[in-house]
């Protein structure tokens, strides 16, 4: 509580001073003051200062609330974070699952499996930034591993895909582990 009061006040110094000083020259300078009583110069004074309060009032609990936000971000990013790191190892279990696929059916059902993998991560990733969705969504090029050429063409191509999306999960993750601290 003494803390925020002293706060209060050094928000409110200028607004003191301003007056005083105000008051005290303007009271000689601009006739139409003179003509003024000193109580009623006090009263206009302590309307005055009875603004400059509100307006620091509202200027400290504007910075108060925007620190509030920031902090409460925090945590939801760190949860964020978790859950996509989560969502990268299983999406490298699923690269490594797709080398194994023998059948057609095998193979449609691991489609859906990585779609839906996909659809996760997006999701994730829309709740740090929009831009991080557009990033990860656009595969303008990827790393080409090589995977074994006896694997179905389609299967060999989500798995590069899954390859790069891994990689640039990481990346994303690094980006955001600053703001979770």
């Amino acid at each position: 509580m003494g803390k925020s009061l002293l706060e209060f006040l050094r928000a409110m110094l200028p607004w003191i001073l301003f007056a005083v000083f105000d008051f005290l020259g303007a009271r000689y300078n601009f006739p139409i003051l003179r003509e003024f009583t000193d109580l009623e110069l006090i009263n206009l004074l302590y309307v005055i200062l009875l603004i400059g309060s509100f307006l620091a009032f509202h200027n400290m609990k504007k910075q108060k609330d925007e620190l509030a936000t920031k902090l409460d971000r925090r945590a939801e990013i760190t949860s964020v974070l978790s859950n996509l790191s989560t969502l990268r190892t299983e999406g490298v279990v699923l690269r490594h699952e797709g080398a194994r696929l023998a059948d057609q059916q095998g193979i449609a059902d691991w489609k859906t499996r990585v779609q839906q993998w996909r659809t996760n991560v997006l999701t994730e990733l829309a709740k740090l930034s929009p831009t991080e969705v557009g990033l990860f969504d656009t595969l303008d090029q990827f790393l080409t591993p090589t995977f074994s050429e006896v694997l179905d063409p389609i299967v060999r191509h989500e798995m590069q895909m899954l390859f790069a999306e891994t990689h640039r999960l990481e990346s994303a993750s690094l980006r955001w582990q600053g703001y979770a601290v």
